[in-house]
């Protein structure tokens, strides 16, 4: 009895030092899951394990991570039989030659699509095949569906299966190749090597490719949206024949991007500050792709845009069984050596391109990567939608990468894109790891000047404000641009005055003038604006303050607001009393041996700032807009004043006017907007030039000032601008948004400037601005002025 008592402690013993053990190295592989979920500089690395085991992985940890310590590797998992163990992988750390994992960014949103039906995919170090000597591969793709989900959710959860196979497969007859040159010299066995890795290696990856996406389009062919295969399914058949998806797949190696394309998803390459395409759409009235069609049968119909039979409107698609042979699965295919000069590289899915242009998305995607400001971008809300990562990830990477799909997908949302919108954004694409350290080098230096604000001005700096103070007495930082875009003529002013006058209303301190006026029926209106507004305001501050400056000491609080007012309404009225009776030849009144016709049908619509160390005073008549941004929100200050709104309506009809729908709300069907400057036909009675005033005290919060023409307002919301030129002001890289060439027009600088725009942040930002507006859908004038409220 003893001695049994003796073994049943000693196994006792035994079995709680091994449960010691256990949960010592549970603990371990837990700091390691840790730290790796943490770390944002730590790299990523696929290890295969024996297959009874891979569905026993450990989920705290990313699925497909092991850091990258100086420690041996240990991949955690739940040997059969025996708990949780440690083993130390037999491969060594990687050298420090090794390509490093790219940094990338994804955003997946529905937008204003009724479905979700996009999927994207990132697998980093999807696996190292012998064809990339053992380096690791990286995989990213976007699959665009319609017909539903279906062949999109396929796509994610097999494609990149099937390539990692297919590359497996590419390096067993790479091997039996090699085997069977045993006989040869050593000599030619080593050219060999090299004439097949320069000739063969390309058509190796084209073959892989190929193969994977044929495999893919059977699978999405034979299973049904219930996931049943072939006979076994009992669903419709129209819900597996209509369904299909398009698909843009990009493997990053050390030394080359390999993209596949098969639709009209999109992959394109920023090198040097230019868009290279990496894909090209898959249309049905493409040259190539129409004599394809043709020659398999099918037709192109124009049904609201070319289409394959009046259905598809691309002529490669995964799936689409009814459409099958005439759309077909087989990718195209680009190989692309990486260069130093590879910024970064974008996918994304059609709700991107079809509102924004390659160079405009390079633009923006290089611009946000070089100095963007992560905290104003990181607050952007993309239309109430949850960002989309991938589960083999575990965590989508806090970087720059992810601030530019930010930005990019916030963009088209902006532009009204009316799709489900996806986006990649490759940012760390460098040969090595000189180039690496250079770009985080630069990023830490950025991000110093960012949170610091002590990077240098060649023009005006900006002031920091005490809390609750504002300092009066300085210019602010003025940018104005004024464009013709696609229109067919300039109908556009815009006119900056600082420091016009110092009436005894502001206690003889400076007021800044700002206005855009909107031209119709040519620039008559606004060129006189232009000229005489000005004018004509400052001769009312100095009338105001003379005749009521007593009134205003016994009561200054109340009497402040309604002498601003009295101001704007007279200045507006002489305004438009000028431009009633100036003719387009100068002449005036019965001096004009013009037509009336030239006088009666022009105007113009103002919107006037006047900036005052205490107070923003707006006046408005027309449909331009004033915007200001306070604390991170668009505010706004001015309400465009349309025949349709119900006040406006109410005053027409009062006055015997009619509203008439043609393309628009239009005051007797010609006119679109219920106050102006001008257009004699209409007046005195349905229309008026009387202005609507906002009258607002200036706050430490105020960030910036918009003003522009509806050439912007038409194809961007107010919250966008706003968020634009914050990041702009913010830091923006002044060389690269200085290069944004907005269509070729001139900039439009003021008399009253001394000759010069202000080489300034609000240059810059009237610039991003301008470049953005002219989107496929603008087609007028666009002017901006933006004024920096921090540096005044």
């Amino acid at each position: 009895m003893e001695v049994c008592q003796r073994m049943l402690s000693d196994e006792e013993k035994e079995f709680q030092d091994r449960c010691r053990e256990r949960r010592r190295q549970r603990i371990q592989v837990r700091r390691l899951a840790s730290t790796g979920s943490m770390s944002s500089t730590s790299r990523t690395r696929k290890e295969k394990l024996p297959s009874v085991e891979e569905g026993k992985r450990i989920r705290t940890a990313p699925e497909t991570s092991v850091m990258h310590t100086k420690t041996p590797y240990f991949s955690a998992y739940y040997g059969e039989g025996r708990g949780l163990t440690l083993r130390a992988l037999a491969a060594a750390p990687p050298s420090e030659s090794e390509d490093p994992e790219p940094v990338f960014g994804s955003m997946s949103v529905s937008g204003r699509a009724r479905d979700m039906e996009d999927a994207i995919t990132i697998q980093p170090s999807l696996c190292r095949p012998v064809i990339n000597r053992r380096q690791p591969v990286h995989f990213l793709a976007v699959y665009d569906g319609h017909g539903g989900s279906h062949v999109s959710t396929l796509c994610k959860e097999k494609m990149h299966v099937f390539i990692e196979e297919e590359l497996k497969r590419v390096i067993c007859t790479s091997k039996s190749e090699s085997a069977a040159g045993g006989i040869r010299s050593r000599q030619e066995r080593l050219k060999r090597k090299q004439i097949a890795t320069v000739m063969e290696g390309e058509e190796e990856w084209r073959r892989a490719m190929v193969r994977s996406f044929q495999r893919m389009d059977e699978m999405a062919l034979t299973t049904c949206a219930c996931g049943n295969l072939g006979k076994g399914c009992v669903c419709p058949s129209l819900e597996l024949a209509l369904g299909g998806s398009t698909a843009v797949v990009a493997v990053l190696t050390a030394h080359h991007i390999i993209v596949a394309n098969c639709g009209d998803s999109r992959a394109v390459l920023c090198r040097g500050g230019r868009a290279v395409p990496l894909s090209h759409d898959h249309k049905p009235d493409r040259p190539d792709e129409l004599q394809r069609i043709q020659a398999a049968g099918g037709r192109v119909i124009n049904l609201d845009g070319p289409r394959v039979e009046g259905i598809l409107a691309m002529s490669r698609a995964i799936g689409d069984r009814y459409l099958k042979p005439v759309v077909t699965a087989e990718p195209e295919i680009s190989f692309t050596e990486r260069d130093p000069e590879d910024e970064c590289l974008i996918i994304a899915s059609d709700g991107l391109w079809d509102v924004i242009s390659s160079e405009l998305a390079c633009e923006m995607a290089c611009e946000c990567l070089r100095e963007g400001h992560s905290d104003a971008l990181a607050t952007i809300d993309l239309n109430g939608s949850p960002q989309r990562e991938e589960e083999g990830i575990g965590a989508m990477y806090p970087t720059k990468g992810l601030m530019a799909t930010a930005l990019l997908t916030r963009l088209a949302l902006g532009r009204q894109s009316s799709d489900n919108i996806s986006v990649i954004v490759v940012c760390q694409i460098m040969l090595n790891d000189d180039d690496d350290n250079d770009l985080q080098q630069k990023s830490r230096e950025c991000r110093r000047v960012s949170s610091t604000g002590s990077k240098p001005s060649t023009s005006h700096t900006r002031k920091e404000n005490q809390p609750g103070k504002l300092p009066c007495a300085v210019e602010p930082v003025i940018g104005c641009i004024s464009v013709a875009g696609r229109a067919r003529e300039m109908e556009d002013t815009v006119s900056v005055r600082t420091s016009l006058c110092r009436p005894d209303i502001t206690r003889q301190q400076p007021v800044h003038f700002l206005a855009v006026y909107d031209g119709h029926g040519g620039p008559h209106a606004a060129e006189l604006c232009k000229e005489r507004m000005h004018v004509f305001l400052e001769e009312e501050l100095m009338r105001v303050s003379g005749t009521e400056s007593k009134k205003r000491k016994q009561n200054d609080a109340l009497e402040l607001e309604d002498m601003w007012r009295t101001a704007m309404v007279r200045s507006f009225l002489r305004m438009d009393e000028v431009a009633l009776t100036t003719c387009v030849c100068g002449s005036v009144d019965d001096d004009c041996e013009c037509r009336s016709l030239q006088v009666a049908l022009t105007g113009t619509t103002a919107v006037v700032a006047v900036l005052t160390d205490q107070h923003i005073v707006v006046a408005d008549c027309g449909d331009s807009r004033a915007v200001l941004c306070r604390g991170g929100s668009a505010v706004l200050v001015s309400h465009n004043q349309m025949p349709d709104r119900p006040d406006e309506l109410r005053r027409i009809e009062a006055a015997g006017g009619r509203i008439i729908f043609q393309d628009r709300p239009r005051v007797e069907g010609i006119l679109a907007m219920s106050r102006v400057i001008g257009d004699g036909y209409f007046k005195p009675a349905i229309l008026t030039a009387v202005p609507e005033i906002s009258f607002m005290e200036r706050d430490p919060e105020d960030e910036c000032l918009i003003l522009a023409t509806d050439g912007l307002w038409d194809t961007m919301s107010n919250q966008l601008a706003c968020d634009m030129a914050n990041e702009c002001l913010k830091g923006g890289d002044r060389e690269a948004l200085a290069a944004i060439d907005p269509n070729a027009g001139p900039q439009i600088e003021d008399e009253g400037t001394n000759g010069a725009l202000y080489p300034s942040r609000g240059v810059m930002a009237a610039k991003l601005l301008t470049r953005l507006a002219l989107g496929p859908e603008s087609f007028n004038n666009i002017s901006v002025i933006v004024v920096d409220l921090k540096s005044s």
